[in-house]
């Protein structure tokens, strides 16, 4: 039970502010809260059972640059998406069609691979054993992300749908090209 918690407080302290939070926060505020909800839900159990198992390998089987430009060009793919895809009216019906809850749930696996949080995941398995770490993590994971749903949700009744594109945009352009700094000082 210890390591469910440790496990569970570490990675929710990690994905605070990071990536797969941001992008769970941006869909929030333009899509259907209850889509996302269960996308983060899928994602969450998904990534931290292969991190649990698969965390180490990528971790050293990749350069920390080749893992800073892979989550650069993922940044700046999802911030011309964020800026060019506009919000659609049928995503506000509560069942979702299932391509759009596919989509949803792979913008979020595509912000997580390569994330701190499976690093940290598979790290915690090598420590705890990979089912309570996959436990935990998936714990700190799922409520992170859920809230930079509420956050998303909060923001969608205070900005403009054009605002919060600009917004969403401008903010995965900053952190793409944040990503691609630290590649290029590799």
């Amino acid at each position: 039970m210890e390591a469910i918690a440790l496990s569970a407080g570490l990675v929710f302290i990690a994905e605070l502010g990071d990536k797969s939070q941001l992008v769970a926060l941006s869909l929030a505020a333009r899509r259907a809260w209850r889509d996302v909800v269960v996308a983060v839900l899928v994602v969450s159990v998904a990534a931290t059972s292969l991190s649990a198992a698969a965390g180490g390998l990528i971790g050293s089987t990749l350069s920390s640059t080749a893992r800073a430009w892979l989550a650069g060009t993922v940044f700046l793919a999802v911030a011309a998406w964020s800026f060019v895809v506009r919000a659609d009216p049928a995503d506000e019906v509560d069942v979702a069609p299932l391509r759009s809850q596919l989509a949803l749930v792979g913008v979020l696996v595509v912000a997580e691979l390569g994330d701190k949080t499976m690093f940290a995941t598979a790290g915690l398995g090598a420590e705890f054993g990979a089912l309570p770490a996959w436990v935990g993590a998936a714990i700190g994971m799922t409520v992170a992300g859920l809230l930079g749903v509420a956050i998303g949700v909060r923001l969608r009744r205070w900005l403009t749908p054009h605002t919060l594109r600009i917004v969403t945009s401008a903010m995965f352009l900053f952190v793409g090209l944040s990503f691609v700094v630290v590649a290029v000082r590799g």
